[in-house]
C-alpha cells in the first residue's frame, strides 16, 4: 500500500526505529574503526570513545605518548585485513553455477539478459566485488533498485544503489521483512521515499512535505532490502564475523601501542647521576628543594594553592630521560663505582607483550574464519586437528556464501522482473559446494605433515584430493590427468623403500611392487600408445571407476613375468 503525503509527517515525528538505527550507526562506526584504511583527522567517531577509555588507564603523561604512538593506519587495521582476505575465499568456489530461468513461452531472451548484467553491473565479477566492499566498510546499508530518469533503450534499464544506515530516516517492514517503505537523507536539503509504487523526492518547507519528484516502478513491492540479512539483537544491526572480536580487536590495538611504548625503553634507555644542588634560577624565581621560590619576596611560587614544582629538577620520568638521584648520606654509604647509571629495559616484560599480542591476533583470526594464523602450525597437530580445521574453515564460508548468495539473489530477480516482467520466472546461483579454502602450498604441507606422522590412508586421500584442486583450479585438464593417475597409482602414499619392504614380508606381490616403483615409465608408455590421459578419458563415456579400470588393465599388459 503507498504511503499517503499526509502520512510521511506522521511517520517522521513518530521516529519509531530511531534507537534502532543509532545502535547500527554506532556500531557501524566501531567496524569502520578496525577497517578502514584512515588517517587521525578522518577516523570514525569510535576513536574518541577509543581514547577517553586509554585515558581512563593511563596517566596524563603516559596518554600523551600512547597517542603519539598510535598511528594511522592503525595496527588493527593489518589484522582485520588478513581476515577479509581469508574470508573473500567464499567467491573461490570448486563448483559454482547459475542459472537465468525464463518462462517456456518468452523467446530466447537469455542473451539480451546477460548483456545487460555485463553492462550494468559487471556481473558476475564486478557486481559480488561490490557485495564485498559493502560487507567490509557498510554492512548495515540497504540496496535499493532504481531506474534511470529517461529510458534510453526499448527494455526498462534498472541499477542498484546502497544507501549507507547513517541516511536512514525511517522504515517498515512486514512479518517476512519486506520493506513497506523506506525514508533516507538524500542530501543537504532532500529527502527520498520509497513505497511499493513508486521513489518519490522530498523537502521539508517549515516542517511541510512538498513533494518534488515523483516515479512509478509497477513492481508491486517495495525495491529494498538489507544488504546484510543476518542481525543480532534489533532488526537493523548487521550480525559481522567481526561483531564478537570489537572488544579484542580494541584490546589488540591497545597491547600493540602499549608494546612499542615499552620497546622505546630499550632503544633509549633512562639515565641517572648523582645530583648536586639545582641551581635553577631566572630573572624572578630560583629553586628552593625542588620549588620555585621568589627571590624578593621569599615566598614559593602557587598555582591553584600548591606550590610549583621547579621544572629543572621535577621532570618527568620517561623514555630518554635523565633523572638525578640524591646523594646517599648517613652511616651505611653503599660503595660507589660509578657516579652515573642507566635502567635497562625490562626485556622478559617486552618478550610477554609481544606473545600476548601473537596469540590474540591468532585467536581473532582463526575464531572468526577458523583458519589458521600461521600455516606452520600444522606441524603441532595430528590428523584430527587438521581435519577440523579444513572442515571449520569450510563452514565458516558455506555460512557466509548463503547471505551473499541471498543478496544477489535478490539484486538479479527485482531488476530482472522489471525488464522482463512476467517473462522473467527467477535466478539460481550456489557459489559452489566445497571452496579453495587453502592453497596448494599450505595443502602440500599439511599432507607432507601427515606422512610424516602416519595418518590414515583415508585422511591421506582427502588431503592429497584438495591439494590436486587447489593446485590445478584454473586448469581443468590438468586437473583430469593429476585425478586419473592418483586414482590408477598403487600404494600412492608409500615410499619405494616401504613397497620393497612389503614385497619381503609377503604382503604384496612382486608385480604390483612393479607397478608402483615404474609408475611413471608405464604412464609414458600408455600415454605413446593411447594418447595423454586426459586426453583418453575425454573421449570414454565411461564413469570414472570403470575408466581407471579400463586403463589399469592396459598398463598391467606391459608388466613383466616377475617369480
Amino acid at each position: 500500500m503507498p504511503i499517503l503525503k499526509e502520512q510521511i509527517s506522521e511517520i517522521l515525528a513518530e521516529k519509531k526505529n530511531n534507537r534502532f538505527l543509532r545502535e547500527a550507526v554506532d556500531q557501524q562506526d566501531r567496524l569502520l574503526f578496525h577497517t578502514e584504511n584512515v588517517n587521525r583527522n578522518s577516523a570514525p567517531r569510535y576513536l574518541a570513545i577509543f581514547l577517553e577509555k586509554v585515558r581512563s588507564l593511563l596517566t596524563e603523561d603516559k596518554q600523551k605518548t600512547f597517542i603519539k604512538l598510535m598511528d594511522f593506519p592503525l595496527d588493527t587495521t593489518k589484522t582485520v585485513d588478513e581476515v577479509y582476505r581469508c574470508l573473500a575465499k567464499v567467491f573461490d568456489g570448486v563448483d559454482p553455477i547459475y542459472r537465468l530461468i525464463f518462462r517456456s513461452d518468452s523467446g530466447d531472451l537469455q542473451g539480451d539478459a546477460l548483456q545487460y548484467l555485463e553492462d550494468q553491473f559487471g556481473f558476475p565479477q564486478e557486481l559480488r566485488n561490490y557485495f564485498y566492499r559493502l560487507f567490509k566498510t557498510s554492512i548495515n546499508s540497504v540496496l535499493v533498485v532504481g531506474l534511470p530518469e529517461e529510458q534510453d533503450s526499448t527494455r526498462p534499464e534498472p541499477f542498484v544503489y546502497d544507501v549507507d544506515i547513517s541516511q536512514i530516516i525511517e522504515f517498515d517492514e512486514d512479518e517476512r521483512g519486506n520493506f513497506n517503505y523506506l525514508i533516507y537523507k538524500k542530501d543537504a536539503e532532500n529527502y527520498c521515499i520509497i513505497d511499493d509504487e513508486s521513489y518519490r523526492i522530498f523537502n521539508l518547507t517549515n516542517g511541510a512535505v512538498d513533494i518534488t519528484e515523483q516515479t512509478e516502478h509497477n513492481l508491486g513491492m517495495c525495491p529494498v532490502t538489507w544488504f546484510w540479512n543476518d542481525k543480532l539483537g534489533n532488526c537493523v544491526t548487521a550480525n559481522s564475523p567481526l561483531s564478537m572480536y570489537l572488544g579484542s580487536l580494541d584490546d589488540l590495538l591497545f597491547e600493540k601501542t602499549n608494546t612499542k611504548y615499552a620497546k622505546l625503553y630499550a632503544a633509549y634507555p633512562i639515565y641517572w647521576g648523582y645530583s648536586g644542588e639545582c641551581t635553577f634560577e631566572d630573572a624572578d624565581t630560583e629553586c628552593h628543594e625542588g620549588y620555585l621560590k621568589n627571590k624578593t619576596a621569599d615566598t614559593y611560587l602557587r598555582k591553584a594553592g600548591q606550590p610549583i614544582k621547579c621544572p629543572s629538577c621535577n621532570n618527568k620520568v620517561g623514555v630518554g630521560t635523565y633523572i638525578s638521584v640524591p646523594f646517599p648520606d648517613g652511616e651505611d654509604i653503599p660503595a660507589i663505582k660509578a657516579p652515573v647509571g642507566k635502567l635497562d629495559a625490562d626485556v622478559k616484560g617486552i618478550k610477554m607483550l609481544r606473545e600476548d599480542v601473537m596469540n590474540l591476533e591468532k585467536e581473532i583470526y582463526k575464531g572468526i574464519t577458523n583458519d589458521l594464523y600461521n600455516p606452520s602450525d600444522y606441524e603441532a597437530m595430528n590428523e584430527t586437528q587438521i581435519m577440523s580445521i579444513f572442515d571449520g574453515a569450510e563452514q565458516t564460508l558455506l555460512t557466509l556464501q548463503k547471505h551473499f548468495e541471498h543478496i544477489e539473489k535478490w539484486v538479479i530477480n527485482t531488476c530482472l522482473k522489471i525488464r522482463y516482467q512476467d517473462a522473467f520466472d527467477h535466478y539460481y546461483v550456489s557459489y559452489g559446494t566445497k571452496h579453495y579454502v587453502f592453497s596448494a602450498d599450505v595443502l602440500l604441507m599439511a599432507y607432507n605433515k601427515g606422512l610424516r606422522s602416519g595418518f590414515s590412508e583415508t585422511i591421506l586421500d582427502s588431503i592429497y584430493q584438495k591439494y590436486l584442486e587447489a593446485e590445478h583450479k584454473d586448469n581443468p585438464r590438468g586437473y583430469r590427468r593429476a585425478k586419473i593417475m592418483f586414482e590408477l597409482e598403487p600404494f600412492r602414499h608409500s615410499k619405494r623403500d616401504e613397497v620393497l619392504s612389503l614385497v619381503k614380508e609377503g604382503v604384496i606381490d612382486k608385480s604390483e611392487a612393479y607397478m608402483k616403483i615404474n609408475f611413471s615409465s608405464l604412464i609414458s608408455r600408455f600415454e605413446r600408445e593411447n594418447g595423454s590421459l586426459e586426453v583418453f578419458g575425454s573421449m570414454s563415456d565411461q564413469p570414472m571407476r570403470q575408466l581407471i579400470e579400463s586403463i589399469r588393465a592396459r598398463i598391467q599388459t606391459y608388466l613383466p613375468v616377475v617369480n
